[in-house]
């Protein structure tokens, strides 16, 4: 039994035929789109979905095939029935409209009867076709959940342990520290947890749950650091996907390393530093390089806190820091595993 409001896209380059199977079909209680050629009804199919297309193959601009042949290459079409209208039923022309889709042929003249045969058959299949495709649509959405469900699972328990071993490491800086001899220390402190605060809400907000863009969460990253104008920031970030046990503290040895960097006072004014960040076939690979006229040591500047953050970071990355000094600077490379 077909719906009332069954919607039908008629294709016909003849008035007469195409207004009389419009009267017709509006008669029936169809709802009815009408146009002359495939062009036209290429457009109507972009915009919108009917759920059938009733059309004429031999006609200007676009024939009927081509129509279809068209409609096949549309992102996400709904395949729906496509019924043709033909004055030459030749095994030929039949055959080439079935390779490319189409459902079933009419030859003219047809008689009423005919037609809504035709039409109630098509809509029965597709119908059916739906209705098993919705089925099957819930049962993978609902294997997704299930995947999800485990998935946020093991992120929170990977975001609990993060947290512990990060605060865990900004305690061990408080008692490392001298608060005496050191009147910003509670504001360096507080901008560290901070920025461990904004890389763990990064690694969390993300599409895959458990995978984390390295691209968005570096350049959060610099956004919040680099709001001075006496530097100057050159970065390749390439884009890729990471592990939250790798983006988190990944995302802490660049901030920690960032801030070290440019809080070294007798460095070269505007400060250059150029951060690339890649990947290759099994690690990621991290490059900075700073101008400098002496040699610098990331894990070594300063005072020894901030070296041991770095060295925790690369540490829980599994990854291994190389120096490289050269007339212009110093640079930096991290590599880990992926």
């Amino acid at each position: 039994m077909i719906k009332e409001d069954v919607k039908l896209l008629v294709v016909e380059d003849d008035d007469a035929i195409r207004e009389g199977l419009t009267e017709l079909l509006l008669l029936e209680g169809f709802k009815v789109t009408e146009t002359r050629n495939g062009k036209e009804a290429l457009d109507v199919l972009i915009h919108s979905e009917p759920d059938m297309v009733i059309s004429d193959i031999m006609m200007p601009i676009m024939d009927g095939h081509t129509l279809l042949e068209n409609y096949k290459n549309l992102p996400n079409n709904k395949n729906i029935p496509f019924l043709f209208l033909t004055a030459f039923a030749d095994n030929t022309n039949i055959r080439k409209g079935m390779n490319l889709g189409a459902d079933d042929y009419l030859t003219k003249p047809f008689s009423r009867k005919e037609l809504l045969r035709a039409i109630t058959t098509q809509y029965e299949k597709y119908s059916s076709r739906k209705e098993l495709f919705a089925q099957q649509a819930i049962q993978e959405f609902d294997k997704l959940n299930e995947v999800y469900a485990e998935e946020r699972e093991t992120l929170t328990m990977e975001m609990h342990h993060r947290v512990k071993n990060n605060l865990a490491v900004v305690t061990a800086f408080f008692e490392l520290g001298e608060m005496s001899n050191d009147p910003n220390f509670i504001h360096t402190i507080k901008d560290r947890i901070l920025a461990m605060a904004s890389v763990h809400e990064n690694a969390y907000h993300n599409d895959l749950v458990c995978r984390v863009d390295s691209h968005k969460l570096i350049n959060n990253i610099i956004d919040s650091l680099f709001d001075i104008e006496d530097f100057l920031l050159v970065s390749q970030i390439e884009k890729f996907d990471l592990n939250v046990e790798k983006a988190i503290p990944l995302g802490l040895f660049i901030y920690e390393t960032l801030t070290l960097l440019l809080n070294q006072k007798y460095l070269k004014s505007p400060i250059r530093i150029c951060l690339n960040s890649y990947l290759t076939v099994e690690k990621g690979c991290l490059s900075i390089s700073i101008n400098a006229d002496t040699e610098l040591d990331i894990t070594n500047l300063g005072n020894n806190v901030e070296g041991l953050l770095i060295e925790s970071y690369a540490k829980q990355l599994e990854g291994t820091i190389k120096k490289h000094y050269t007339d212009v600077g110093s640079q930096f490379f991290l590599e880990y595993p992926i």
